[in-house]
């Protein structure tokens, strides 16, 4: 489970068009889920903190990395909010990647490396 802007989040719940099927990590002022959606497995980020200014400079994100295209850097598919108004935005190649290593969290992957 996991805390967006005002609601908790589990296994199974629906965000925007994104169905959640796993919790990958969490940080400071994010979670990043598996989860499935209309064209297949995407990492969804969600915020998980809402305070002056956050929500803007997510979006902001969300909105440059749609338009971001690099091989090293996650492509952003999609942004929006959830009923309760919890801002997110899915990624595809690191969906792909989650597919890949199920049970593994994203710090394990990269304390691996």
């Amino acid at each position: 489970m996991s805390v967006g802007a005002g609601k908790v989040f589990a296994v199974g719940d629906t965000v925007g068009r994104y169905r959640l099927v796993a919790l990958l990590d969490r940080g400071g002022m994010a979670t990043v889920w598996a989860a499935e959606g209309p064209s297949g497995p995407v990492a969804l980020k969600m915020l998980g903190l809402e305070a002056e200014g956050v929500r803007e400079r997510f979006e902001l994100e969300a909105r440059a990395l749609l338009k971001l295209r690099h091989p090293n850097v996650v492509r952003a598919v999609d942004y929006g909010r959830a009923d309760d108004g919890t801002a997110f935005v899915t990624g595809v190649r690191l969906g792909r990647a989650v597919a890949c290593c199920p049970g593994v969290t994203c710090s394990r992957r990269s304390r691996r490396r």
